[in-house]
């Protein structure tokens, strides 16, 4: 099978899958949302992505739709429902099925589960991409990986009409995050990112890569850093969950990085290194 998609205890083909209008994702976007890169059968740091579920819940006050080790029996049960060695599986839950009405819904109402997983690769990160910035307007919770993206969605098409792999936002002068990942910079040997706040969300690959960059001795700096100290940085790179370092070439046309390659590549080799101990080689 290439696809399989679930909702509240179905399995159907994606293409087939059908959900009832009063899901609150689709009037509200009440809901919020993970995802997972999958290999030979297993995701990726899956418990790191289920805690940050946990706590987009928590934030959000939706409840669990059904305990941890059964949310992850149905992550298995699926990825072993497609035949494809490399999965990108996405889940997301609602607050539940319910008439249109801004306060929550009665407590008895469940919340929905949405899971869907289908065949999808790591990008290639041996080249260098074009990113682009603008004013980062998004609300003051973007530690809650919430389901509502209208803001990043239009910075992502954005960034696609001008030829762009990414948009970066910058918020009173600082770089927060991109419209769909995480954004680094190595200066003078040392990787910086923007630390944790409501301004960014609290990246699974990036805890990985400031863990990984301090056990290659490499110092690491968690503090803001201007759109000025960006461009004159050794290099710039972002990560998601499918994208582990690609660098970038130039920023609002501005030529950027390429003069600290061996850290680079050694950040990317440490992490592809992590990826294969978690989940084998291909």
């Amino acid at each position: 099978m290439k696809n399989i998609a679930y909702y509240n205890g179905v399995f159907a083909p994606m293409e087939e899958m059908k959900i009832p209008m009063n899901d609150r994702a689709i009037y509200f976007g009440d809901g919020v949302y993970e995802a997972m890169y999958v290999r030979n059968g297993k995701p990726f740091a899956m418990h790191d992505h289920l805690l940050r579920l946990d706590n987009s819940l928590r934030m959000a006050r939706i409840p669990r739709p059904m305990p941890p080790e059964k949310l992850e029996e149905l992550i298995f049960l699926a990825v072993s429902r497609v035949d494809a060695l490399e999965q990108i599986l996405y889940m997301q839950i609602s607050r539940g099925t319910y008439p249109r009405c801004h306060a929550f819904p009665p407590a008895d109402i469940p919340p929905n589960l949405l899971l869907f997983t289908r065949e999808g690769r790591l990008a290639d990160t041996s080249s260098r991409v074009k990113l682009r910035t603008e004013p980062d307007c998004r609300w003051a919770h973007c530690n809650v990986k919430t389901i509502s993206m209208m803001p990043n969605v239009l910075a992502a098409q954005r960034a696609r009409e001008e030829g762009c792999a990414e948009t970066v936002f910058v918020r009173d002068g600082y770089v927060t995050e991109c419209s769909s990942s995480g954004i680094f910079i190595i200066t003078d040997g040392a990787l910086q990112t923007a630390p944790l706040s409501g301004e960014i969300l609290p990246s699974v690959t990036r805890e990985h890569l400031l863990a990984l960059a301090k056990a290659l001795g490499m110092p690491v700096r968690e503090a803001h850093f201007t759109y000025d100290k960006m461009l004159l940085s050794d290099e710039v790179f972002i990560c998601s969950t499918s994208q582990h370092g690609q660098a970038a070439a130039t920023v609002d046309k501005i030529p950027v990085g390429g003069r600290a390659p061996e850290a680079l590549g050694a950040l990317q080799q440490a992490y592809k290194g992590f990826v294969e101990n978690d989940v084998g080689k291909l």
